[in-house]
């Protein structure tokens, strides 16, 4: 790496056998793409009052990389994220391996191989169909876009007429959106990964 690892422990003792362990995860990711610029870790244990029943750390991860910064959260505290990991190896585990399909995504990019991210376009609901939780937005262009309500990015519940912005893709049964929010709101993921890596940089 051009920058050295950084890792942070906070709200916890520092930990050789965690550093240890970040340290042989940040080698797998400089095995898998040669040029990392840096990588920041944060280990922290969130106050008792924020999860009962749990003593695994979250466990943050900002791996800079030329032209983008890759960010990786994994969380029991927030946002009521679910997952396995029960203890503090297993949740550095997890981390790392979302991070390295994060730059397994980005290297095929480089490559060419994965177009870039779709640009969002403006619509409004023309029809919810509650029962069954789909629905149709008519596009830029006045064509009906179907879509599902797993698609929703903010899990909302949506109505004819509320304006939105979506991304469509290309699916079995011809153009769906694949992903959609109300007008005006940040896209989730977007949303998510600037909370997530304000979050790293600020060292929390």
């Amino acid at each position: 790496m051009d920058i050295p690892l950084e890792l942070v422990f906070h709200n916890m003792a520092p930990s050789e056998g965690l550093a240890l362990a970040v340290r042989r995860e940040v080698a797998r990711l400089e095995r898998l793409f040669n040029h990392i610029v840096g990588c920041r870790v944060v280990i922290e244990m969130p106050h008792k009052s924020h999860r009962a029943g749990s003593n695994a750390p979250d466990v943050h991860v900002l791996l800079r990389v030329p032209g983008r910064e890759i960010v990786v959260s994994r969380e029991l505290a927030h946002g009521g994220n679910k997952k396995s990991a029960t203890n503090a190896y297993a949740v550095v585990k997890d981390a790392f391996a979302a991070a390295q399909q994060r730059l397994k995504d980005y290297r095929r990019q480089r490559r060419g191989d994965v177009k870039a991210k779709p640009a969002a376009l403006n619509g409004h609901v023309v029809e919810w169909v509650a029962e069954r939780k789909y629905g149709f937005l008519a596009g830029p262009d006045g064509e009906q876009i179907f879509f599902h309500r797993n698609a929703i990015a903010d899990g909302s519940e949506l109505k004819v007429g509320d304006a939105v912005e979506f991304v469509a893709a290309l699916g079995d049964k011809g153009v769906a959106a694949a992903r959609v929010w109300r007008a005006g709101a940040a896209n989730q993921d977007d949303a998510l990964y600037a909370e997530n890596r304000e979050r790293i940089r600020s060292g929390i």
